[in-house]
């Protein structure tokens, strides 16, 4: 079975969480009073100057708590950012952005990222170092989102090797990001060679740790007569939650219910009487499979691939001809 890659991907904007940090729109002086940041009219013709005219007065406060002036302003569009918004150059301010960390940003290949993605990369100190140090683990022409998914997730030399001394030879960023965030380890690949699958795919090693397909769930399967099971009709049986009280179902109907992927195929076309209609109504020698399936389980078709798609088409004549 294989999975759709994940990226990783920043919930959120990241200048929501530099806004965060900006709620402190007020000071204290030495003796704790508390009081908000003085906002002269200078400053604001200043930035008005710049570009930033009509700010919020919590804008402008945290502006001046956090050093945001009209000359930063000017070295953030001269850096190649061209006029950011108000928000933005505020979350710039926080996260200490200079015109060299942007050069070095280039320098690295990336000419184009937009301000939420180089501020990303600040923030998660993506720097020609840390390219450097992936590339020599095996993980070249990284893309930003390869890198930002490998530094959030510490992913370190260490680990890697640890994956490959598994048995996995990960050259992919995306599949050793999956392996740590869904804490795939060497316990776990043992744990998969006991019940009788193959751990050497690393799609489908993730795949059963993300559905939690473990041996109580082979044994309740096998208390079905669901048995000798491979990984992917395993997989399909969790994913869709096929369970004992389907499988009563599929017996009331008459229906063949000891293989695992018409078992699931059954569940994903919702096994009722609208469906026994639906296929009985049928013209088996001109109707498509996949729009069938598309039509009564809102899935895209090509989620199913080879004999999974064999098997809709197998309880479909099935149903058909009781």
């Amino acid at each position: 079975m294989r999975l759709n890659k994940a990226k990783t991907i920043l919930t959120g904007s990241v200048l929501a969480i530099a806004m965060g940090l900006s709620g402190m729109v007020a000071a204290h002086d030495r003796q704790g009073n508390h009081h908000a940041p003085k906002v002269s009219q200078q400053f604001v013709d200043e930035m008005a100057d710049a570009g930033y005219a009509n700010l919020e007065r919590g804008l402008l406060q945290a502006y001046r708590i956090h050093g945001v002036n009209a000359r930063f302003a000017k070295q953030m569009e001269t850096a190649g950012f061209g006029k950011l918004d108000a928000e933005e150059l505020l979350a710039f301010r926080i996260h200490d952005m200079t015109a060299e960390y942007a050069q070095s940003v280039r320098d690295m290949g990336f000419d184009n990222l937009d301000g939420d993605k180089i501020l990303a990369f600040k923030i998660h100190r993506i720097t020609p170092k840390f390219v450097e140090q992936m590339s020599q683990i095996g993980f070249k022409d990284l893309d930003e989102d390869d890198l930002l998914g490998l530094r959030i997730h510490r992913v370190s030399k260490d680990y890697v090797d640890s994956v490959r001394d598994m048995g996995f030879e990960v050259n992919d960023a995306e599949d050793v990001v999956g392996f740590k965030i869904h804490r795939v380890n060497g316990e776990f690949v043992e744990l998969v060679k006991t019940m009788g699958f193959d751990a050497t795919d690393a799609d489908e090693v993730m795949a059963l740790r993300i559905h939690r397909v473990n041996p109580e769930f082979l044994n309740e399967m096998a208390d079905l007569e669901l048995t000798d099971l491979d990984a992917e009709e395993a997989l399909r049986l969790k994913i869709h939650r096929v369970d004992g009280a389907f499988v009563d179902k599929v017996n009331g109907y008459g229906l063949l219910s000891s293989d695992a992927s018409r078992l699931a195929a059954l569940k994903i076309l919702r096994l009722d009487d609208s469906l026994i209609s639906d296929i009985k109504a049928l013209n088996l020698d001109d109707y498509s499979v996949r729009d069938f399936l598309s039509d009564r389980s809102n899935i895209r078709p090509s989620f199913h691939e080879g004999n999974f798609l064999d098997s809709f088409g197998a309880v479909i004549k099935e149903i058909h001809g009781m």
